[in-house]
């Protein structure tokens, strides 16, 4: 028994002297760290040599690599949330990725070009996805009020009167030019060149609804809706024309057109287009070559100036009153002459008749 309980004394003693050494360490330890703390700062050395430090100045938590091209890695496996009372700033001097699933999923570099998918972004933002078909920006509005909208606005602030709006790809682009207050235009244009100029587009939209096309456009079905009539324009030398006016050939001056002077005239061509708040459905033209300045009707329906009796059904040619036309009452005479068949009255003296133009 003796034997045994002087044992027990000597490891009773190794295991007070073994408290002790561990107490001792640990208030080593704790001076090692009280002796690298600041005020508001906590710094991590390596062999004396400062690595990092964490800096608290009122509200504000700074972590610093003093590496010259050192990281600084929030990591965990759960949430990392990064919360303030104001903004959350991360600044470094270099670049800054943002990445799950030990992906980058997004990168921006020195010189704040953004990359979402891609660590070498050559724009202001990039996107690339290279695991799926294809790539998205989606803008989605869940409110339930009726008038709420979705929008994607991209805006060049820089010259106001000249701004412009390109979307584009490989060999495609929409155009958004100048100002559209001020008459801009929305354009459409297929080339792998920068948009320089208006002439480049292949299709234009005005505020006014116009659409202009460069070269052929196909339909099956094709209706107008703003007028009812087809015109071709001409020009005429020394004539001020008006809507309603009968013209005639003006055989001094090929390919120009004058004010109808005769009655029965075989050289009548057609109406001035316009007349009465009817207008032109659709305008046969060249640019540059065959576009003149007055729209004739060719065919359709369109108001005429006319003299004298008209009714319904009536055939009418070109009368001696200027740019007026008449009923054909002498049928022997009419032919080449006639302009086209009324389709309301007129009862005495000057008025407008619509007619229905058929030339023959």
């Amino acid at each position: 028994m003796r034997i045994n309980f002087q044992i027990l004394n000597i490891s009773f003693l190794q295991s007070s002297m073994t408290i002790i050494l561990l107490f001792m360490s640990m208030q080593i330890s704790f001076s090692q760290v009280e002796a690298q703390l600041q005020p508001d700062e906590l710094e991590f050395s390596e062999a004396g040599t400062p690595k990092a430090n964490v800096r608290y100045t009122g509200i504000h938590l700074t972590i610093d690599n003093n590496e010259t091209n050192g990281d600084v890695i929030i990591q965990a496996n759960d949430d990392v949330t990064l919360d303030g009372l104001n903004d959350v700033i991360i600044k470094a001097d270099d670049d800054v990725t943002f990445g799950t699933d030990n992906l980058t999923r997004m990168f921006i570099n020195q010189d704040g070009d953004v990359g979402i998918g891609t660590t070498t972004p050559d724009a202001d933002l990039e996107v690339q996805k290279f695991n799926t078909r294809r790539v998205e920006m989606k803008v989605t509005n869940s409110r339930p009020e009726f008038h709420s909208q979705s929008a994607l606005i991209l805006n060049s602030t820089h010259n106001a009167s000249t701004s412009e709006l390109v979307i584009k790809n490989s060999d495609w682009a929409i155009v958004n030019e100048g100002d559209w207050d001020q008459g801009g235009i929305l354009g459409f244009y297929f080339d792998d060149d920068e948009f320089q100029s208006v002439s480049d587009l292949k299709m234009r939209i005005r505020p006014s609804g116009n659409v202009w096309v460069e070269s052929e456009m196909s339909a099956a079905c094709y209706e107008t809706r703003g007028g009812c009539d087809i015109v071709e324009g001409f020009d005429t030398v020394n004539e001020s024309l008006e809507p309603g006016d009968v013209v005639i050939i003006d055989a001094d001056n090929p390919g120009q057109i004058k004010k109808s002077t005769e009655a029965y005239d075989r050289k009548v061509l057609g109406i001035v287009s316009g007349a009465n708040g009817i207008q032109a459905g659709i305008k046969l033209s060249q640019e540059g070559v065959l576009d003149g300045e007055f729209p004739i009707a060719m065919a359709g329906q369109v108001y005429v100036k006319v003299n004298g009796k008209v009714t319904p059904g009536d055939l009418l040619t070109s009368s001696s009153i200027a740019g007026h036309a008449q009923a054909v009452t002498e049928f022997n005479n009419s032919h080449g002459s006639v302009i086209g068949k009324a389709l309301t009255a007129n009862e005495d003296g000057n008025g407008l008749v619509l007619v229905f133009v058929n030339l023959h």
